[in-house]
């Protein structure tokens, strides 16, 4: 308890040099090693810590609670935040060393805090290859350490590893009947799994573990579905179980929406969904008859499996393509704030559509080419439900004028940067500022989308005349657009790639200068560290 105490007060690998030395008899117990861990892994000593370890199992293996608890600690220590994901692969070979072999009694808890560790690493891989193929050779900022830490072979590599242990821990899990958490099972569907996978994870966890219906495990669920491209699947589970959610609210049919929304945007989007042949409704339907096989298998009857209060939703997504129904769920929502109360149901079909759920709409209004009258009826129904013009809606409201430059610019002046300034008077001073850069942002790639790349330096120059600065979100919000014009023009064949080489001439000064301009002020990014700070002032021509 002494050493535990004088260590705690100052956890050095100095000190604990110097305990172990004037103390030579006593053996590190597992709140000692869990102290010393981080340091003796970041001073490379790790076998020193394996023979701590290897040392107190040794001695405490038969004290089967307490030896499995010190293992769920270490796990937590060597996977949190302060860890570094550096440490998780340590915590994987103590697995494989200690749980695996039945050395320590397995838990709920140990796969749980791995999963959600390699779960966080993955996440992290995909967010920084997102950016890698987003922005290209601007991403790494001409930094050769950063190019070989976010390269594309390495993270590809983080998520395949990290996706492979995820499996196998979850895996392991069932084969060991340890009951998984509804944490566990969203989780592993994050693993970009065929539909058959989806299905066999999600009926195991409801049928099987009777793990009930939440909206951490809806979302999970049909984002899962969405990732497999299987609308049909992610609406049919949604129909059946949402309304098994215990409070639902309008965040579980926006899941459903964003759903949609992505796959408006790519090749599936006008492929009719069929919802009634669907993996996961025939899975729902099998599970659901009280049949001899599961009644002797022992499988716990988690009735009710499937509710018919959105069948009418179900009725009319049936044979919709994903862009039909995203506008159909959308005016159902909308429907819903003059229902009245002889139309009233349960409470899943009684959610109104919020400013989320118009977001998500205007997504999909950006990737269709809607007309500016279009745009403008949509804008007038968020008011007229007297709905928050904040800086994300009003984000995507002007992204959703696409490449009409002109279109986007009235409205911003005329309609939406009023109305952003006046829900700014709301609120503090700070956050309206905020609020106001994302509306810029947006304004920022539909230049980018038109490939008038001066239009955009106006519009930086705008921003720092209200006191607000163009820092890289406003860069890279442009060249986001810029890259989606460049798609459209090698799409349309030779005369877009001429067209294509025509804008690019025209651009380049300005988009030299809007580089230099929206880089000189982040003086905080830490990659511009060992360069050159050149303040570099520009004569602007307003």
């Amino acid at each position: 308890y002494t050493f535990n105490c004088q260590f705690k007060g100052n956890p050095t690998l100095e000190n604990w040099d110097a305990l172990k030395a004037s103390n030579p008899n006593i053996q590190p117990d597992r709140y000692a090693i869990d102290l010393a861990m981080l340091p003796l892994l970041q001073a490379g000593r790790t076998d020193e810590l394996l023979s701590l370890i290897r040392t107190y199992v040794a001695e405490n293996g038969h004290k089967v609670d307490e030896a499995s608890n010190a293992f769920e600690v270490f796990f937590i220590t060597l996977s949190s935040d302060r860890a570094g994901t550096t440490w998780t692969d340590f915590a994987w070979s103590l697995f494989d060393s200690f749980i695996e072999p039945g050395i320590i009694k397995a838990t709920d808890r140990h796969f749980n805090v791995l999963i959600r560790a390699y779960a966080k690493q993955r996440n992290e891989a995909m967010f920084f290859l997102e950016q890698n193929r987003l922005y290209g050779e601007e991403f790494f900022n001409s930094d050769e350490e950063q190019r070989d830490l976010y390269s594309e072979q390495r993270l590809e590599g983080i998520i395949a590893l990290a996706e492979y242990r995820m499996r196998k821990l979850f895996s392991q899990m069932l084969q060991r009947c340890i009951v998984p958490s509804d944490y566990t099972l969203t989780a592993q569907l994050d693993c970009h799994l065929s539909s058959s996978e989806i299905t066999t994870i999600w009926a195991q966890g409801l049928f099987e573990f009777a793990i009930p219906v939440q909206s951490v495990t809806m979302s999970g669920v049909v984002t899962a579905y969405g990732y497999a491209h299987d609308l049909s699947s992610a609406c049919s589970f949604f129909c059946n179980y949402a309304p098994l959610i215990h409070n639902p609210d309008v965040a579980d049919w926006n899941v459903v929406l964003s759903v949609l929304a992505k796959e408006c945007t790519t090749e599936h989007a006008k492929v009719p969904m069929n919802l009634n042949s669907s993996l996961a409704n025939t899975a729902a339907h099998w599970y659901a008859q009280p049949n001899k096989e599961l009644i002797r298998s022992g499988v716990p009857l988690n009735m009710p499996y499937i509710s018919n209060d959105l069948d009418e939703v179900r009725s009319n997504l049936e044979g919709k393509t994903p862009v039909e129904a995203i506008h159909y769920l959308f005016d159902y929502l909308v429907a819903n704030h003059n229902m009245t109360d002889e139309r009233r149901g349960s409470k899943i079909t009684q959610i109104k559509a919020n400013s989320q759920s118009f977001c998500i709409l205007a997504t999909v209004m950006h990737h269709t080419n809607s007309t500016v009258g279009e745009i403008s009826a949509f804008s007038k129904s968020a008011k007229d439900l007297n709905l928050p013009f904040d800086g994300r809606f009003v984000n995507a409201l002007v992204r959703s004028y696409g490449s009409n430059i002109d279109g986007a610019f009235d409205a911003w002046k005329n309609e939406l940067r009023p109305a952003l300034l006046a829900f700014g008077s709301n609120i503090k001073p700070a956050q309206k500022s905020r609020h106001l850069q994302m509306g810029y942002y947006g304004l920022a790639s539909v230049c980018g989308r038109a490939a008038r790349a001066d239009l955009a330096l106006r519009l930086a120059y705008a921003m720092e005349a209200e006191g607000l600065k163009a820092r890289e979100t406003f860069l890279r919000s442009y060249h986001a657009g810029k890259k989606e014009y460049e798609e459209k023009k090698k799409a349309a064949g030779p005369l877009g790639k001429i067209l294509m080489t025509s804008a690019r001439a025209t651009a380049g000064s300005y988009e030299n200068l809007l580089s230099i301009e929206c880089s000189q002020y982040d003086v905080s990014d830490k990659r511009r560290a060992k360069d050159k700070r050149i303040r570099i002032i520009l004569k602007k021509n307003q």
